[in-house]
């Protein structure tokens, strides 16, 4: 995956370097963080990680954060948990969010003083919730919830 740049006094973001850090983390943010120790089949070492946690609840700093590893390896078995996020500024590979593999993590994972390295693109963005709701089957049990009050 992409290492934090050399300076981490400055970050770049869709090219242009700019010194957000944690305080302005927004959902579809791209960070690195350290996930290990990992379990079993759960993706470890350092790597970039999707945000996400709702910009707006994010405001209030919460010390949890949830979040979707990204890999560089295509696994055809698990296509249907794989989103494409392709190479760009600050995220040097095409790369896989792996939903199967979301978490929750803790602020002090977070790297780089939580700058951001990249951004996800809306659709990218979308499609990832989309695929996580579909995991969890959290449409049809919020619908059940609407149709119930």
């Amino acid at each position: 995956m992409t290492a934090p740049p050399a300076s981490l006094e400055t970050m770049c973001l869709d090219g242009v370097c700019n010194p957000r850090g944690e305080n302005s983390m927004k959902q579809g943010d791209i960070v690195i963080t350290r996930l290990d120790p990992a379990k079993g089949r759960e993706l470890g070492k350092q790597r970039p990680v999707v945000v996400l946690t709702d910009t707006d609840f994010l405001e209030a700093r919460p010390n949890l954060l949830l979040v979707c590893p990204l890999m560089s390896t295509f696994d055809p078995k698990y296509t249907e948990f794989l989103v494409p996020i392709p190479a760009r500024a600050g995220l040097d590979r095409d790369s896989y969010a792996a939903i199967i593999q979301c978490r929750t993590l803790s602020r002090q994972r977070i790297l780089a003083k939580g700058r951001v390295f990249a951004r996800c693109t809306p659709l990218e963005l979308a499609t990832l919730l989309n695929h996580l709701l579909m995991l969890t089957n959290a449409e049809e049990m919020l619908s059940l919830f609407r149709s119930a009050g």
